[in-house]
């Protein structure tokens, strides 16, 4: 059902969770839910880097948004024009982020099953 809501706002992402990244506490873990066509590398970097100093275990949870119907035409381009998931996966888990792929599955449940079983592994 979310898919068909369209996100606005001036906050991005990365930017909102950065701003509570000093709420959290030592020791913790901080769950990152996001569309893998729309990572920005140069803020989750800062994230999981920041994430990382205060001593919390970043987890990352990509949607594989390629693999869901197209919505809207933009939808389109911005998928051709991502980087190929195995590139995404790489790079977050290299940052010191533990990386999960969620894909289309039968049903929401086996998807996040299949997702968080396998740790970025292609």
């Amino acid at each position: 059902r979310l898919a068909f809501l369209k996100a606005e706002g001036d906050s991005g992402f990365a930017s909102v969770v950065h701003d509570m990244v000093r709420e959290l506490q030592r020791g913790s873990t901080a769950v990152m839910i996001q569309g893998a066509t729309t990572v920005d590398f140069d803020h989750t970097a800062r994230l999981i880097s920041s994430l990382i100093d205060r001593h919390v275990l970043p987890v990352v949870v990509l949607i594989d948004d390629r693999a869901f119907i197209k919505i809207w035409r933009e939808q389109e381009d911005r998928h051709i024009e991502a980087r190929p998931m195995e590139e995404i996966t790489n790079e977050l888990s290299l940052l010191g982020a533990r990386v999960h792929v969620v894909r289309r599955a039968r049903s929401m449940e086996q998807a996040l099953l299949q997702g968080l079983e396998t740790e970025g592994v292609f």
